[in-house]
């Protein structure tokens, strides 16, 4: 079976990767507009350490900017999230998994993590308002996702 056959009989699985592809090449990009677009609010972001919850745009965009912050000081040029599986939950709700992947040309910057997220449909236009984040080693990921890195003050050191 090719991959076009699986999308075709798993559509959730191709929603939420649409998704989080367009979130990755805008946190590649530099662009805020193309990563809020990808969020209904409130969004519920958890790790490991902690969870958030973002209830608008400014604060979004707080969040778009600490995550940039730490991937401009790691010189990452590749974020790869792969949906592994996706449920239709109710008309207006999907429920997926998948891992995700960060890279500085070839090497491995962050060990690949697991990613929970649930999407909610209005109007027929799905985006993301839960985002669970398993990231054990990469402290600085998951201090940019809970709004604890400043952009005042000197970006994590690379290793």
């Amino acid at each position: 079976m090719t991959d076009l056959d699986q999308n075709s009989l798993f559509p959730y699985r191709e929603i939420v990767q649409s998704i989080i592809d367009r979130m990755s090449t805008a946190l590649l990009n530099d662009d805020a507009v193309q990563f809020a677009s990808c969020f209904s609010m409130p969004v519920v972001i958890q790790t490991f350490d902690d969870q958030r919850v973002i209830s608008g745009l400014e604060e979004l965009r707080r969040m778009f900017d600490d995550i940039r912050l730490v991937l401009t000081n790691f010189a990452v040029t590749t974020i790869v999230q792969r949906c592994s599986d996706a449920a239709l939950i109710g008309s207006t709700r999907i429920s997926a998994c998948g891992e995700g992947h960060i890279l500085s040309d070839a090497q491995v910057i962050l060990p690949p993590f697991p990613i929970l997220l649930g999407l909610h449909a209005v109007d027929g236009i799905w985006r993301v308002d839960t985002g669970q984040f398993a990231i054990i080693r990469g402290k600085w990921l998951t201090a940019a996702l809970m709004g604890t890195v400043s952009l005042d003050r000197e970006p994590p050191v690379a290793p």
